[in-house]
């Protein structure tokens, strides 16, 4: 019938649509910029809808839009380079409702995300994506295998690496800043 749209297509624009606030912070901490990372959410989202067709609908739709936000990020890394402008966003210490009322613990939580944005963005990408998705977002290794089209023990990989530069970037600090610790 005219006016009335696919099931499928109707849950795969409501999927997407309520995946966007996560799309959008997977792409700030990769671009440390907020346009950056706008326009990379919106290259993926047209590409997206463009190859909806060839998605499995059989699959979870939040690590395929993953993927593409990162191809998204890298593409648009090659032509111009969106992690100078990483003095724009501050997306790790953004305001926590919590601390609102205790203005030394916000500003003390500021600075802890500060220091550990800084040490992040000193990894390669690989190793930040993973880190970001795993520990920020909160996806298994193999999501993230899928995400970044690698073998889950590449993921391990990428996330021991990481975890090792960033006790060294952030030294004496790090038992205060990584939980992990």
């Amino acid at each position: 019938m005219p006016g009335r749209e696919d099931p499928s297509i109707a849950s795969f624009n409501a999927g997407l649509r309520i995946s966007l606030p996560r799309l959008y912070r997977y792409a700030a901490h990769l671009c440390r910029s907020r346009e950056a990372a706008s326009d990379a959410v919106q290259d993926a989202v047209l590409r997206a809808l463009e190859r909806r067709g060839s998605y499995d609908p059989g699959r979870p739709l939040l690590p395929w839009l993953l993927t593409l936000v990162r191809h998204a990020v890298v593409d648009r890394s090659r032509t111009f380079d969106p992690f100078r402008r990483s003095a724009e966003l501050d997306v790790l210490s953004s305001a926590d409702s919590g601390n609102a009322s205790d203005p030394a613990r916000a500003v003390a939580t500021a600075q802890v995300g500060a220091r550990l944005q800084a040490a992040l963005d000193r990894l390669p990408l690989e190793q930040r994506s993973s880190v970001i998705l795993f520990y920020l977002e909160g996806m298994t290794l193999d999501e993230i295998a899928t995400i970044e089209d690698v073998a889950v023990g590449t993921i391990k990989s990428r996330l021991h690496r990481a975890r090792e530069a960033l006790v060294v970037l952030l030294g004496p600090e790090a038992e205060k800043v990584l939980l992990w610790n």
